[in-house]
């Protein structure tokens, strides 16, 4: 699980920083990283503002960013899973937050759900 959270924490950093480079071209961005092992999430700040959080509940098999947010503060992932929101339709539950989808990452299958 260790190689999942390191490989996955990577493309998380790179995720943050590449979105708000493309609102930033000639603003520098504060990113603050706070780690939360008790809650199971890492936290991506932007200026202050929360950007996203890696999360590894314990009631997915896999890690996610969740919720992913525009430069503006509005929450572009869908919340069920891990948080359902009225209206929202709930089906593959294995789409929660942002993830990656590739089936071999240095060992670790991120596409197939156990």
């Amino acid at each position: 699980m260790k190689v999942m959270h390191s490989t996955f924490l990577t493309s998380v950093l790179f995720v943050a920083l590449g979105c708000f480079a493309v609102t930033s071209f000639a603003q520098e961005r504060a990113v603050r990283i706070v780690k939360n092992e008790d809650l199971r999430r890492v936290d991506v700040f932007v200026d202050g503002q929360p950007f996203t959080s890696y999360v590894w509940p314990e009631t997915l098999t896999k890690p996610v960013l969740y919720p992913l947010r525009t430069a503006q503060g509005t929450i572009i992932t869908r919340g069920f899973p891990l948080d359902p929101r009225p209206g929202e339709r709930v089906d593959h539950p294995h789409h929660a937050g942002y993830w990656l989808n590739y089936g071999d990452v240095n060992g670790v299958d991120f596409w197939v759900v156990p």
